[in-house]
């Protein structure tokens, strides 16, 4: 059996393809230059005759055309903030499986049966092939639970068992990163999302997730960090992450084999 491990460099990198698929999307969609070659290339067709009298009827067609899609940008900027948000979800879970997995008495909190924490029932342990079967099931459950909640309170409970240092802006840019994330989800209404809002999502959550990846090389936890500390590196695939100007200006990322 494999041991569970934290691979911070993934999460990060996940974090910033996030944000870029966006932001590429955005730098083409307002692109002066594009959207006219783009409106210019729309064919036509005018099925009621009356409108041939109307010498504009065709440029203003494919006006409709380009408006709608500069406007499909709030719904895709809605979209990019789930997609942020999941990967923190996401990386949470791995982060608190490897940990629960290395360090079972963090688990007590988290695990209960008949409603008594830090108890595993007779039979779940007799029906288990193995200590290490049971030790992973285990950790996964107890995960499952201490990701519930306020996107603060993941951080806050890692930060605690860890005994490391939690920054309070930070909590509070995921807590208002998950009201907004939460009024898209269930009530499919949010205010327009501009650009340097979802850059501003993925800062909150890149901060959030490279805090975990601290705590997790303090607890010497598998996985991959040559983000934080470049000599824990592995030989593999390592994303090398960038940050990129909004004009495009600068390379935004790329990926290499590290030996």
């Amino acid at each position: 059996m494999s041991i569970p491990a934290f691979h911070l460099d993934n999460w990060m990198w996940k974090s910033l393809q996030d944000y870029v698929a966006y932001r590429d999307l955005y730098l083409l969609i307002t692109n002066a230059q594009v959207k006219t070659v783009y409106k210019e290339s729309l064919p036509v067709f005018l099925l009621d005759p009356e409108m041939h009298l109307h010498p504009t009827a065709a440029a203003e067609l494919r006006d409709m055309v380009v408006d709608g899609i500069s406007k499909s940008l709030t719904h895709f900027a809605s979209l990019t903030i789930v997609s942020i948000c999941t990967t923190y979800e996401a990386a949470g879970r791995e982060f608190f499986t490897a940990l629960f997995y290395k360090y079972p008495y963090f688990m007590h909190d988290y695990i209960k049966s008949e409603n008594q924490k830090g108890v595993v029932s007779l039979k779940e342990v007799l029906d288990s092939a193995n200590y290490e079967k049971l030790l992973s099931v285990l950790a996964d459950r107890a995960a499952s639970v201490a990701t519930k909640g306020g996107y603060n309170d993941i951080l806050r409970r890692a930060c605690k068992l860890c005994k490391g240092d939690v920054d309070e802006k930070i909590l509070q840019g995921l807590a208002s990163l998950q009201r907004l994330r939460n009024k898209i989800v269930h009530e499919k209404n949010a205010p327009e999302i501009k650009l340097d809002e979802v850059e501003t999502a993925q800062s909150n959550i890149s901060q959030a997730i490279e805090r975990l990846g601290h705590l997790a090389v303090q607890k010497e936890l598998p996985g991959k960090y040559s983000y934080v500390n470049p000599s824990l590196i592995e030989i593999g695939e390592v994303a090398c992450i960038a940050a990129a100007n909004l004009d495009g200006s600068q390379v935004l990322c790329s990926t290499q084999k590290t030996y």
